[in-house]
């Protein structure tokens, strides 16, 4: 028995169908032939053929090549709201996080901001993060109270991260580091968003 490739239509989903059997039935018998005299089989040979496929089917080799478009994996955005009124921030605390399922490899721009309202005396660390905590350098931002009146400040920090198929999670981060000569509360107001980008 020789190997014998059919190739799918180019509208098949995939699915084996009774159409596709004739159609790969028809393929294999006219694709067979009389090793003996290499002479073309005709139809009335239809029933041996089929006997000598069902006696030697452990040697033949159908190759079904699907021509089927792989799928697109388009982009995707997720987002949470944050609203914490007077929340001690003398340990780091996570404000918000975002579970993102990725179909496939890919990137993702995870973006932390907002207004954040503190006490004199305080530094207030604030981070988009792919970990529950922040990290150095350009893994944070931070805001200051100038005084009791000039007290509320914007921020805005934006990471991105490679990401493996599957359950990704990324988080809102604030803590009072550093300078803590005020009392540790925050009010901070913002948002977490996520965007994904697969690979091509």
């Amino acid at each position: 028995m020789e190997d014998i490739q059919v190739s799918l239509p180019d509208n098949n989903t995939g699915l084996i169908t009774p159409s596709l059997i004739r159609s790969l039935l028809q393929t294999i018998i006219d694709s067979s032939y009389n090793k003996v005299d290499d002479q073309l089989i005709n139809n009335s040979q239809t029933t041996a053929i089929k006997d000598s496929i069902v006696n030697d089917l452990e040697t033949l080799v159908i190759s079904i090549v699907n021509k089927t478009k792989p799928p697109i994996h388009l982009p995707f955005v997720r987002h949470k709201g944050i609203k914490k009124t007077r929340l001690n921030v003398r340990a780091t605390k996570v404000l918000e996080s975002i579970v993102i399922q990725a179909p496939t490899r890919g990137k993702v721009v995870v973006r932390f901001d907002g207004n954040c309202i503190s006490n004199p005396g305080d530094r207030i660390v604030l981070a988009a993060s792919n970990t529950r905590t922040w990290h150095v350098n350009d893994g944070n931002v931070n805001t200051e109270a100038v005084n009791r009146d000039i007290n509320s400040e914007s921020f805005s920090h934006t990471r991105v991260y490679d990401i493996n198929t599957g359950a990704n999670t990324f988080y809102a981060i604030a803590h009072n580091y550093v300078e803590t000569a005020g009392d540790g509360v925050a009010s901070i107001y913002g948002s977490l968003t996520v965007e994904y980008f697969p690979e091509n």
